[in-house]
Parts: C-alpha cells; sequence; structure tokens
C-alpha cells in the first residue's frame, strides 16, 4: 500500500483550523515555504477553512510571514 501523499492532498487531509504547525527542515531549500503557499492556495480556492493556526517551533522565516500576510 502506497503511503504517500501529495503536497496538496496531506494539506487538504491534515490542515485544519486552530491547529499547531511547526516548519523545520533547511530554509535553503524552501520546503516549508511551499507548504505555506499550499495552505494559502487551498484557503484562496475555497478548498480549505483556516484562519487561526499556532505557529510552533522556528517561527521566523518566510513560509511564517507569509501566512501571518494572509492573516491566518
Amino acid at each position: 500500500m502506497d503511503k504517500l501523499l501529495t503536497l496538496e492532498d496531506a494539506v487538504r487531509k491534515f490542515v485544519r483550523d486552530r491547529q499547531s504547525i511547526a516548519f523545520a527542515g533547511m530554509p535553503l531549500m524552501r520546503k516549508p515555504v511551499i507548504f505555506a503557499r499550499e495552505i494559502l492556495r487551498q484557503k484562496r480556492a475555497g478548498n480549505l477553512k483556516v484562519t487561526d493556526l499556532l505557529m510552533a517551533g522556528g517561527t521566523a522565516s518566510f513560509g511564517t510571514a507569509l501566512l501571518v500576510g494572509a492573516g491566518i
């Protein structure tokens, strides 16, 4: 059984309002930014109802700034 998910499917399945999320990993690889952009993309498309997330860990990142700037 394949347990891999696309980023789109992972965000749709696991990101919910009022959750805690943390961005980790190498900031130079920009992986957290891609995750943040997918949250915003699904929110704009109306597929994700997220207005309040608790950011934990190393929150001084561009991905976090994108979410905060969008009012999440």
